[in-house]
């Protein structure tokens, strides 16, 4: 199918599976570091609900915010916030775009008499190009101990995906199957000869979510690997059968559904450019703007525009 077929495929496939407060909490645990993830009680996690993206953050990441209970500081809550970052490189600024981040939300809280909470920002990142997390104190010139505690300084949790072998994603850090999957899927989007080659042998991993209760989740993980792939979608779904015919059954549900909303949006796109040349046909002739645009929809300051 390909990515082109399907808007911001990313940012949907991880705020559809990552939501849940158990996948995030597996998530985490898995790749963030064990000192940190001992002073919080991951089995408390829950979602905030809110997004603190902005118009100038949006092009970068998507967010997806928990509130987390810390162990050991009364049991005083933190926000959690897991980026996903969308260009699939390493920003020059990502300080900077953190710091606005942090910002953002602080504002909010400030403005609805919230009580401001401390913010581990958490970055998942499936790109090529290296990245190594380091201190924002860094980007600045130093100026000794006495000037630099002026400085703003927080650091950020990096989770880079390539740091980690398909064994690792696959069998060691995640209990749940969904991370297994999404996190292979993400680190490997750009490969599709492996993910077509390894179809069977990946959708297996989440044979656990090939029912009723857990279809939303296998749904979305089926949808993003077709928007990661060429290969014939009835394919797909016979690999998925010979896993679980329930599987399958669901896949091929799937499938049509996809099929349907692509036959739908390339009539209605092709409805919409029917009616923009009509509306040059008809301008071309001389005819008056008021009744081309009684034709067509299109309002006379849009007509006038149309090229």
């Amino acid at each position: 199918m390909g990515m082109g077929e399907l808007n911001n495929p990313h940012d949907k496939i991880f705020k559809q599976i990552v939501k849940n407060p158990a996948i995030a909490a597996d998530l985490m645990r898995g790749l963030c570091p064990p000192d940190v993830i001992e002073l919080l009680d991951l089995t408390s996690l829950q979602n905030d609900n809110n997004s603190y993206i902005d118009e100038e953050l949006k092009e970068y990441y998507s967010d997806l915010v928990f509130d987390c209970p810390s162990v050991k500081a009364g049991a005083e809550t933190v926000k959690i916030s897991i980026l996903l970052e969308h260009k699939s490189q390493k920003p020059d600024n990502e300080f900077l775009q953190l710091l606005r981040y942090m910002l953002n939300m602080w504002d909010f809280q400030r403005k609805n008499e919230l009580t401001l909470r401390p913010i581990i920002p958490v970055i998942l990142y499936h790109g090529s190009e290296n990245w190594e997390a380091g201190r924002f104190k860094s980007k600045l010139p130093p100026l000794g101990p006495v000037l630099e505690r002026y400085f703003p300084d927080f650091a950020y949790i990096m989770a880079n995906l390539r740091d980690y072998s398909e064994t690792e994603l696959r069998d060691q850090i995640f209990v749940n199957s969904a991370n297994r999957l999404l996190t292979i899927l993400l680190k490997n989007f750009k490969n599709k000869a492996y993910l077509e080659a390894k179809t069977k042998e990946l959708f297996a991993l989440i044979q656990d979510y090939m029912n009723e209760s857990g279809k939303d989740v296998f749904i979305s993980l089926i949808v993003y690997f077709m928007a990661c792939v060429d290969k014939d979608g009835k394919k797909i779904v016979e690999e998925i059968g010979t896993i679980s015919p329930e599987g399958g059954a669901i896949a091929m549900t799937t499938y049509a559904r996809l099929i349907n909303e692509g036959i739908e949006q390339g009539i209605e796109q092709g409805i919409e450019q029917g009616r923009r040349q009509t509306a040059l046909n008809l301008k071309a002739q001389g005819v008056a703007l008021s009744i081309i645009s009684k034709a067509t929809g299109f309002s006379e300051e849009e007509i006038e525009n149309l090229q």
